[in-house]
């Protein structure tokens, strides 16, 4: 059953990440030659200053997730309602400051761009690029978090999926017929708030024992005060680099970094797409304690994950260059074609990847309080390094404070996960990176020497992109297999076995009729 569901997850949030990744690079390019680099870069600001005051969630989201998982194996229905009672009221309260910050953030971010931004336009971009998080505050949040604990995340997957085509779709309409850019973004927030009223129907529905005003059980969410100490350094090491080159540089060099950034985080989504809805798998396994489950289950998923990392990014390390030097082809007012700032992105995303598994078995578990001044740690060297070598080195000196806190923070990742929770030995995780990147090595090195690439438009970087895509996936799964023929025997099994069920409940429902 964890395994269909898991397989659901992945297929809807698969999805969702591709049409994302898609119109994560369709978007921009309209911003960039309609409105130009100056607003592009005001708009990947804004963001990370919203994401910042998204911080008053307080961890309470991740912490009734954790809290779910054991009332829902034991169907303890009470007590469901109890925590996302609690939910409910923490989310609320964390609304209304949300939306006082949001407040006192239109008001003075415009002061600081003000020289190269009109202030109004500022001003109302803040307010409508927050909408979204309202909605997530009293809306959307306490029916995500029951989604995701009973491992339904799909359902929020499909939704979004939805929203981001229409968005892109009227989006684009609006910027062809000349409205500006805050009528724009306006367009993006009446769309997403559509999603609640099919999730709130949908919950209704499947859930409908489900009592919001139920009596809350305030002490089942105690691990959100933690939780929120690790979103507080996660915010830091993520958001970091755009809140330093706004303050330190200008906003055309913010504009240069989110190009890098949409790209490679596109990288990002699809590889941890493979994730979605593990956490909550992982935690059923864990709250009744099977350690054997537990044990054999992340060997395999930590062995397809590296898999999956090591062709991706490997993939992308090949073709980001290309790509940004076609994607900005005719944007004139800043540079944007930077190898060494490609380069020093694609290790900053496999440094942030390679951390996912362990960091999904420590969620599951619940452990935010025995690693939170770890994560703080972290932080400090991501902070302290940033902003001591951006004056020098602009991007590429924020991108080295990033590769630095990673370095450390993945290896930390790594050990703690397999000698408190998995209870084995850290050398197979490291035996399956180090393999993993020879085998990079190797498709890179084909690459280079023997391939003599050139490319000079969208249609010959597709085609590329494929031949390196099909070249890479085989060298890589060909090394995995000779590599680690047992592993790679498992998951075919496992395969298999989805399939096979997926093929049994399909003949079910045609015999019935349906």
């Amino acid at each position: 059953m964890r395994s269909k569901k898991a397989f659901k997850n992945f297929i809807a949030n698969i999805i969702m990440q591709l049409v994302t990744a898609i119109i994560g690079f369709i978007l921009p390019r309209y911003f960039l030659t309609v409105y130009g680099s100056t607003i592009n870069g005001l708009v990947s600001s804004l963001k990370q200053f919203i994401s910042y005051i998204n911080i008053v969630e307080a961890g309470v989201g991740t912490a009734s997730i954790v809290a779910l998982y054991t009332p829902l194996a034991k169907h303890d229905i009470k007590e469901v309602n109890a925590i996302l009672s609690a939910t409910r009221i923490f989310y609320k309260k964390s609304g209304y400051i949300f939306a006082l910050l949001v407040v006192s953030l239109a008001i003075t971010y415009p002061l600081f761009v003000n020289t190269q931004i009109n202030y109004s336009i500022t001003f109302w971009l803040v307010i409508i690029l927050a909408g979204s998080g309202v909605i997530e505050f009293f809306i959307i949040g306490k029916y995500r978090v029951l989604l995701t604990a009973d491992q339904k995340s799909y359902v929020v997957s499909i939704l979004q999926t939805v929203a981001t085509i229409l968005n892109a779709v009227i989006s684009i309409i609006f910027m062809k017929l000349g409205f500006n850019v805050v009528i724009v973004q306006a367009v993006a927030v009446v769309v997403y708030a559509s999603r609640s009223v099919f999730l709130v129907f949908y919950v209704n529905k499947k859930y409908p024992y489900v009592n919001l005003m139920a009596k809350p059980d305030m002490g089942a969410i105690h691990k959100k005060w933690d939780v929120l100490f690790h979103q507080i350094a996660g915010l830091i090491v993520n958001n970091t680099p755009v809140v330093i080159l706004t303050v330190f540089s200008n906003l055309k060099e913010v504009s240069v970094y989110s190009i890098y950034y949409m790209a490679t985080k596109a990288v990002h989504l699809i590889v941890t797409s493979f994730n979605s809805g593990l956490m909550s798998g992982f935690g059923e396994v864990i709250a009744i304690g099977d350690k054997d489950t537990l044990q054999k289950s992340y060997r395999l998923y930590e062995y397809i994950y590296y898999l999956v990392l090591a062709w991706a990014y490997t993939s992308a390390g090949l073709m980001l260059n290309s790509f940004v030097q076609i994607y900005t082809r005719g944007v004139q007012d800043v540079n944007y074609v930077r190898p060494y700032v490609a380069i020093l992105f694609i290790i900053v995303g496999v440094a942030n990847n390679i951390r996912i598994p362990p960091l999904t078995i420590i969620n599951a578990a619940g452990h935010f309080g025995e690693t939170k001044y770890r994560a703080l740690w972290e932080a400090i060297i991501n902070l302290s390094v940033s902003v001591a070598l951006v004056k020098p080195y602009g991007i590429i000196g924020v991108l080295l404070g990033s590769i630095c806190s990673f370095a450390y923070r993945t290896i930390d990742f790594i050990i703690y996960t397999n000698k408190h929770i998995i209870l084995q030995s850290s050398a197979k995780t490291l035996c399956r990176l180090i393999n993993n990147i020879v085998l990079s090595c190797i498709s890179i090195f084909l690459f280079i020497q023997i391939f003599k690439m050139q490319i000079n438009n969208f249609i010959e970087w597709g085609l590329w992109s494929c031949i390196v895509g099909i070249v890479t996936l085989l060298i890589i799964v060909l090394g995995n297999s000779i590599l680690e023929p047992d592993s790679m025997k498992e998951v075919l099994i496992r395969f298999y076995k989805i399939n096979r069920s997926f093929k049994k409940v399909q003949h079910e429902n045609s015999r019935l009729g349906f």
